[in-house]
């Protein structure tokens, strides 16, 4: 798909069963408590020494909502017409140089939720959550991301559990919910 750059800065609004309704400017979406729209949350995860092992990055200090938080791989919006995959291939490639194609992503959840930042920002989506298998390399964009690492899922799992306020809320609610631990114990 080729998109103008200006697509991305604007959001998909939906209702609670991912029905399109329009887009708005993406900061007017999470301002005043927020508006509910379309997002993505990829985690990426590979095996190590029989354990799994999933791909977690900081955010960015320049991000409006839950700067320096740890979150999954990679989080955004899907540009209007851009599927859930295609959205989670573009992502990637821009945040940490990952290459891998849409078919190695699979959508293992729809995630509704709102959760209130500061100054009366707000996340208010649902949330596509797409899984998939990367034995490769990454590179950090610093303009996107501080940090990212590789981290034992049983690790990730105890940390959640003990710090949530380290964690965006859309990864700590997904990882506590148990929606990722029936798409990672696939293989």
């Amino acid at each position: 798909m080729s998109k103008q750059r200006a697509d991305y800065n604007k959001v998909v609004l939906v209702d609670e069963q991912d029905r399109e309704l329009g887009v708005m400017d993406k900061l007017e979406a999470h301002s005043n408590g927020g508006v509910r729209h379309r997002a993505i949350t990829v985690v990426l995860y590979r095996q190590r020494d029989g354990a799994v092992e999933v791909l977690l990055q900081k955010r960015g200090e320049n991000k409006p909502l839950w700067p320096r938080f740890w979150d999954a791989t990679c989080s955004t919006h899907p540009a209007l017409g851009e599927g859930y995959e295609e959205c989670g291939v573009r992502r990637l490639k821009e945040e940490l140089g990952v290459l891998i194609k849409s078919g190695d992503l699979k959508l293992v959840d729809k995630q509704v939720y709102r959760a209130d930042y500061k100054g009366g920002l707000a996340e208010c989506e649902v949330n596509g959550v797409l899984v998939g298998r990367f034995e490769g390399e990454f590179k950090v964009n610093r303009d996107e991301v501080a940090d990212a690492a590789w981290k034992s899922w049983e690790e990730v799992k105890k940390e959640v559990g003990g710090n949530r306020d380290k964690f965006a809320p859309w990864f700590w609610m997904m990882v506590g919910e148990g929606v990722l631990e029936e798409a990672l114990s696939l293989e």
